[in-house]
């Protein structure tokens, strides 16, 4: 098989976006040249990629199969093209971050003030966004490494780099009803509102599992948040409202207003540096990831 990387690039646009029209405007074609496109990868592969009809095209069951691996062939391709730059530039080039509320401040920008001096020639690009959106876009090869937290496994695809883990802590106010019970317990928090990471997110899934495992129903949401930030824990400094939270952030923000339940969650927090499955590692990856190694290393010194 011998697949042009241009046209399962316009393959890969045309998967996106469902639209001939919009997809030949990405990149600047007509729409004859994506149509004569798409008619060579489909011969080249032999199957039959999108259905159509007058306005639209949708992936085929065929489609949907080769799709995934358009996706890993054009990452490898792109990575061969950013490997042979920074060969020819030295310690040149482009590092595509990603980082959540969690990691920025914590890990990613203390790793960054301290490489970025050591590479002046480096060109940092970073993208702040929640982890399951970022694990996509490692995956994907949109970025090159991201550091993010991780509740349960990687997804099919990546790897992961475990920095530290959190124990993670159902929080509330000093002065909630539930403490004054001598031993409250998980099914007591039902009683409550909560404030809870956004559904569809793995520290959601995580939370909810707890429920579940012991046969509960799921606790009623107040607010729905992508992350669970100081800010938050202001509100429930001051509210009836129960959340969970990472231990450090609790000694961080508590300041004696919030307190926890007197056990913590089986579940623990695993912060990660995460990459693609077989990614060729670049001089500047590898000394990203010794400069993440070194931010966490003196945070807990």
């Amino acid at each position: 098989m011998n697949l042009s990387f241009r046209d399962l690039e316009y393959f890969l646009t045309l998967a996106e976006l469902g639209h001939m029209g919009r997809a030949a405007a990405v990149h600047g074609i007509t729409q004859p040249a994506l149509s004569k496109s798409l008619r060579r990868l489909e011969e080249e592969t032999g199957l039959t990629l999108f259905e159509r009809s007058s306005r639209r095209l949708w992936l085929s069951a065929s489609g949907l199969a080769f799709v995934e691996h358009a996706r890993q062939l054009h990452a490898q391709y792109q990575d061969a093209l950013r490997n042979t730059s920074a060969l020819q530039a030295g310690h040149a080039g482009l590092l595509r971050i990603g980082a959540t509320g969690v990691t920025l401040d914590a890990i990613v920008t203390p790793a960054l003030t301290w490489l970025m001096p050591r590479r002046p020639a480096l060109k940092a690009c970073l993208t702040v966004g929640l982890s399951d959106t970022l694990f996509d876009q490692v995956l994907h090869g949109k970025l090159d490494l991201a550091v993010a937290p991780l509740y349960g496994g990687p997804a099919a695809g990546l790897d992961h780099y475990v920095l530290k883990q959190d124990t993670m802590r159902i929080v509330l106010s000093a002065r909630h009803p539930l403490l004054e019970s001598p031993s409250p317990q998980l099914a007591d928090t039902l009683a409550f509102p909560w404030i809870l990471p956004l559904a569809g997110s793995s520290a959601r899934a995580t939370l909810m599992s707890c429920f579940a495992e012991q046969g509960l129903s799921e606790p009623r949401a107040a607010m729905e948040v992508p992350l669970i930030s100081a800010g938050i824990l202001e509100i429930v400094a001051t509210t009836h409202f129960l959340s969970f939270a990472s231990e450090p952030l609790l000694a961080q923000a508590g300041g004696g207003r919030i307190s926890s339940l007197p056990f913590t969650l089986p579940q623990r927090r695993k912060l990660c540096l995460i990459a693609r499955q077989g990614a060729s590692w670049t001089p500047l990856m590898d000394a990203f990831r010794d400069a993440v190694e070194g931010s966490v290393a003196a945070a807990r010194a």
